[in-house]
């Protein structure tokens, strides 16, 4: 198995991207699954075949803890790390040919606790990369170019793995990019 996780900016469109990527692989002859890692999504444009949501109750960990939302989403984020064998099991019970990995909206709850090197790491499969997404609609001033590809450079130090940057949204932009 190929583990691909797609990665960027909160509202890159990674959820989306990965509802694409599945029918892409699926035409090539590839049996592909889709793994939702964010488990304060409320509504995908795909049905995960592996939802870390089954694991991980955003709202329980806000009642539990007392925490606010973002107070939760990082103690969950932490969390991932402690279910990564029931991940890894369900993942391994469907044998796909590539595992299409659905990263956190908030990236940096990926990218720079440990529990996501640590999935990244930890994850058995026979090759990963990194999709990193370019948000045209940030990207489109050099300024936030630059930023946004320092960013992508610093976690693509962080996970250690090979990343591919891709521009999102490029239909967003208009006729300034030409």
């Amino acid at each position: 198995m190929h583990t691909i996780f797609v990665v960027g900016t909160a509202g890159s469109g990674k959820s989306l991207l990965t509802s694409r990527l599945v029918p892409w692989f699926s035409d090539k002859g590839g049996y592909t699954i889709t793994v939702n890692l964010d488990p304060g999504s409320v509504n995908l444009p795909y049905e995960p075949d592996v939802d870390v949501r089954n694991y991980i109750d955003i709202q329980t960990i806000m009642d539990s803890y007392q925490l606010g939302p973002n107070g939760a989403l990082i103690l969950s984020s932490d969390m991932i790390a402690t279910r990564l064998t029931e991940l890894q099991n369900e993942i391994d019970s469907l044998n796909p040919d590539y595992a299409i990995i659905d990263t956190p909206g908030q990236m940096e709850l990926f990218a720079y606790r440990a529990s996501g090197p640590f999935v990244v790491k930890d994850l058995r499969c026979e090759g990963r990369a990194v999709l990193f997404l370019f948000d045209a609609t940030l990207v489109s001033t050099p300024i936030n170019f630059v930023s946004i590809a320092l960013l992508a450079a610093s976690i693509q130090l962080r996970l250690g793995i090979p990343q591919i940057p891709i521009l999102s949204k490029r239909d967003l932009v208009g006729d300034t990019w030409k």
